[in-house]
């Protein structure tokens, strides 16, 4: 599907404006940004502007008028990047009023179709198109699509992913 931004003001009057030509899923923005106006939206893309496919990429797009920020990572051909979440820089800067919109990274799940394996992939959210600054291979294979959130200060104990771990049927 195509990425659209509607406005509504309080009087009733609103418009429309397509921000990709690119058929994109899953947009995610800065959560400090969320019910309110915000720029940049990171979204799961397709690899071709022609044709709808499964989403593989990552584009960060820019809702500004001139969409002079737009970016699009795209992996392997066999490779294939799921939802995508915006995750403010722990600086204390990150995702607030007072920070860069874009100030943070953007962490997704990749799956490898031919290897069957996932990774962890995190981009800094504002070079999108450099392509991931960091990649964890995960033990396993992960279902493409899984969808997530991202959950600040949640993190279990060595011990509770151990337990998870052992009961696993990826061992």
């Amino acid at each position: 599907s195509l990425l659209w931004r509607y406005e509504v003001s309080p009087s009733g009057q609103w418009s429309r404006r397509q921000l990709s030509d690119r058929p994109l899923d899953f947009p995610s923005i800065a959560p400090a940004r969320s019910g309110r106006r915000h720029r940049y939206a990171y979204c799961a893309a397709v690899a071709s502007t022609a044709r709808a496919g499964p989403a593989q990429g990552l584009a960060k797009v820019d809702a500004a008028e001139d969409a002079s920020g737009s970016q699009t990572w795209m992996p392997e051909p066999h490779q294939f990047l799921g939802e995508a979440l915006f995750v403010p820089r722990c600086s204390g800067r990150g995702g607030g009023a007072e920070a860069e919109e874009d100030d943070g990274y953007v962490v997704g799940l990749l799956f490898d179709g031919r290897a069957r394996r996932s990774e962890l992939l995190v981009f800094d959210a504002q070079r999108v198109a450099e392509g991931p600054i960091c990649r964890a291979a995960l033990r396993g294979q992960l279902p493409h699509g899984l969808h997530g959130c991202w959950a600040p200060d949640l993190v279990p104990s060595q011990e509770a992913v151990d337990a998870a771990w052992r009961a696993s049927p990826l061992q």
